[in-house]
């Protein structure tokens, strides 16, 4: 049997599993996106309990098995509690874990975009702005994953006119001048502020104009989401679709 392995980790996603047991997903820094098996976690006063929760950091030691390891032993370092008291900022940073399993992959190390996640949810559990949070966060993982919004020229036909961009496009890819953005059923306007907040990935976190509702379809687009991306504005879902972006 191969040795167990403890890894730094960031709890993404979690699915129960019959009555006491419970699949969790992880962002490593070192091995990238990890799934683990938390055996009889949901028990009262299980040993793995308080680590098996979304959006907790901690360390994780985990056994490697055929199919999925399994969780031996955790310790919290950080559990976040903050973002599962408010709406917003649970959505927020459903959100995020949902385009971070998008970004990573298994098995690869991914420092930056490790320490991109757990820079956005310690921000979020102290900035009162969870929807320019997320928007900046997710602006950020497509400038990891080399996908941002092209902003130096037209994306349709190349120009640079002399009035400036003003209308962007998911579709296309970016800012668009105003003859391409007539001929483009998704172009929506946008400010020079806001042109120029898309270009900034390095803005204090929460402190950023940014086109939360373009930002959110931009990335949920790029990365190939399977639906919309949970953002902050957005209808408060039933309980039961909650676990559907968790």
């Amino acid at each position: 049997m191969a040795p167990a392995v403890t890894h730094r980790g960031i709890v993404l996603r979690v699915a129960d599993v019959g009555d006491y047991d419970r699949m969790l997903t992880l962002l490593t820094p070192d091995a990238g996106r990890q799934s683990a098996f938390c055996r009889g976690c949901r028990k009262p006063g299980a040993k793995n309990l308080a680590a098996a929760q979304l959006f907790v950091l901690g360390d994780f030691q985990l056994q490697p098995r055929a199919a999925t390891p399994s969780l031996l032993q955790s310790q919290v370092h950080e559990s976040h509690y903050a973002l599962r008291l408010d709406y917003a900022r649970l959505t927020a940073a459903s959100g995020i874990a949902k385009l971070a399993l998008a970004a990573s992959l298994p098995d690869a190390a991914d420092t930056p975009l490790f320490e991109l996640v757990l820079e956005a949810f310690d921000s979020l559990c102290r900035e009162a702005a969870p929807e320019v949070v997320a928007a900046q966060a997710a602006l950020r993982m497509l400038d990891l994953q080399g996908l941002a919004p092209r902003l130096d020229a037209c994306c349709r036909c190349g120009d640079i006119p002399t009035r400036g961009l003003t209308f962007a496009s998911v579709e296309q890819g970016g800012a668009l001048c105003g003859l391409c953005a007539a001929r483009c059923t998704d172009a929506i306007p946008l400010t020079p502020a806001q042109l120029a907040a898309l270009g900034d990935t390095a803005a204090p976190w929460g402190r950023q104009a940014l086109p939360a509702a373009f930002v959110a379809d931009f990335a949920a687009t790029h990365l190939h989401l399977r639906g919309p991306l949970p953002t902050p504005a957005a209808p408060a879902p039933s309980p039961a679709a909650i676990p559907e972006f968790m």
